[in-house]
């Protein structure tokens, strides 16, 4: 949503405090700037999807492996100009077992799921080749942990400081500025061609 919870409202998983109405999500200002835009969402988290609206198609799925094929197939067949694809195991390990390095269980979850990123960017690539489309790619987490748990942990800097990967076309490896989660909306939005608006009041910058 591109704003801080102190203007989305939300601070739980409950999602019942939520200011959507007026700090709308990404799909809503992609669809507002473009009807033909085509845009999809495959999670293994339910509760996930009322979180974006005016998608074309939205699936809840039962496992990260069948987030990773309903994504290849939509790449393979209608190719939507926006794909979001939430994977949620590493979550799900985490508060089974713990949010550490230590755990081995944790790590192997985190390297399942670098193999799913990696079967979609093989696909893109190809895409890329073969018919000259140019895909931004970012791969990001909302938080990390301590013990099993994330709640009410904002100072933990195992839990509040997480990675941003933000791939773009033929570009070489660079490290990018500190950055917030907050300021992933406004760079698709960015790449897209749709220009914000101030009346949006938004928090992150591209």
């Amino acid at each position: 949503h591109g704003v801080n919870p102190a203007k989305h409202g939300v601070t739980s998983v409950s999602f019942k405090s939520n200011n959507y109405d007026k700090y709308p999500d990404l799909f809503y200002y992609l669809r507002k700037s473009n009807p033909n835009f085509s845009l999809a969402e495959v999670s293994n988290w339910d509760r996930f999807l009322p979180i974006t609206s005016n998608e074309n198609y939205a699936q809840a799925v039962s496992t990260d492996a069948e987030v990773k094929e309903k994504g290849l197939f939509l790449l393979k067949s209608c190719t939507p100009d926006v794909l979001l694809l939430h994977f949620d195991h590493v979550d799900h390990v985490g508060h089974q077992s713990g949010f550490t390095p230590t755990n081995i269980d944790y790590l192997q979850a985190i390297r399942q799921t670098g193999k799913y990123i990696s079967e979609l960017m093989s696909v893109i690539e190809q895409r890329e080749k073969n018919y000259g489309e140019k895909w931004l790619v970012i791969v990001a987490t909302d938080h990390g942990g301590s013990g099993t748990d994330h709640g009410g942990q904002d100072e933990l800097q195992n839990t509040r400081y997480v990675f941003q990967i933000v791939r773009l076309p033929n570009q070489i490896r660079v490290n990018l500025p500190l950055a917030r989660n907050i300021d992933i909306m406004p760079t698709i939005l960015k790449y897209m061609s749709v220009k914000t608006e101030s009346v949006w009041d938004l928090d992150g910058v591209p």
